[in-house]
């Protein structure tokens, strides 16, 4: 069996659980970046006899001699190397892919094989909260006298205040937001649960504002089911964003 083939079907049967479609992404990237570096070792498309703990170490060994990847699949021109850390990660989806090659509905293989593949050591590190001074610089920054200023800083105050993820907050639907109360309601966070989280006066003063220059730039009310947060062309934020040059207009806000 070409284990493409086994790849292909493993991504949907991941998409059948409901997974969201960004970690099946996720999944999709590094699987076949090990294809590649598969395909380069042996001279020919891998099979499900060739998915061992060798060829998986093989990988391992390809990516910290090709070096940190931009975009996952570009090489970084700085040629700064992959960090222990993300190389862990790419090993985690493919241990995950193991596992789901030996599961009882699949059977395709008799055992884990992948049971005994060594993941790094993780690094002994921890990160420190922002300092009182870094987070007065972030909010330097952002100009509340225009449309994006004032978007990029009700952003901001909606993560030190409520905790947000970066996915949670593009997610936010202008239904999702009771200005009056400060509370934001998050339909799927992780794991896709929902939950709701309360910001602070602030915080909800620069989201009454944000609304009135965004309706205000629109001509129109937005609709309850609209996004809340939008990029500089009106539309949804993403979550890997690109950089944004404002209109004329959206400077006189």
């Amino acid at each position: 069996m070409a284990l493409a083939w086994a790849i292909e079907e493993y991504e949907r049967d991941l998409h059948r659980t409901g997974l969201a479609a960004k970690t099946v992404g996720d999944y999709h990237k590094v699987l076949h970046l090990a294809l590649r570096c598969w395909e380069s070792h042996l001279g020919r498309a891998p099979t499900l006899d060739d998915f061992t703990v060798r060829l998986d170490e093989v990988f391992t060994d390809w990516l910290r001699s090709r070096g940190r990847l931009s975009r996952w699949h570009g090489a970084d021109p700085a040629g700064k190397p992959l960090s222990e850390e993300t190389i862990r990660t790419y090993l985690r989806a493919l241990k995950a892919f193991s596992s789901w090659l030996a599961a009882p509905k699949q059977c395709y293989t008799p055992e884990n094989r992948l049971h005994l593949l060594a993941l790094p050591k993780g690094p002994e590190t921890y990160k420190l909260p922002l300092e009182k001074r870094e987070i007065q610089a972030l909010i330097d920054v952002c100009d509340p006298t225009t449309l994006l200023g004032t978007r990029d800083l009700a952003l901001l105050l909606a993560l030190l205040d409520g905790g947000l993820r970066a996915s949670e907050l593009t997610s936010l639907l202008v239904g999702h937001v009771n200005i009056d109360d400060g509370q934001l309601f998050i339909a799927a966070g992780k794991g896709r649960k929902s939950r709701t989280v309360t910001v602070g006066a602030d915080a909800r003063r620069l989201f009454a504002r944000y609304s009135f220059f965004r309706d205000a730039q629109a001509g129109t009310s937005a609709a309850p089911n609209a996004p809340f947060f939008r990029n500089v062309k009106g539309g949804a934020l993403k979550h890997m964003g690109t950089h944004e040059t404002p209109t004329r207009e959206q400077r006189r806000c």
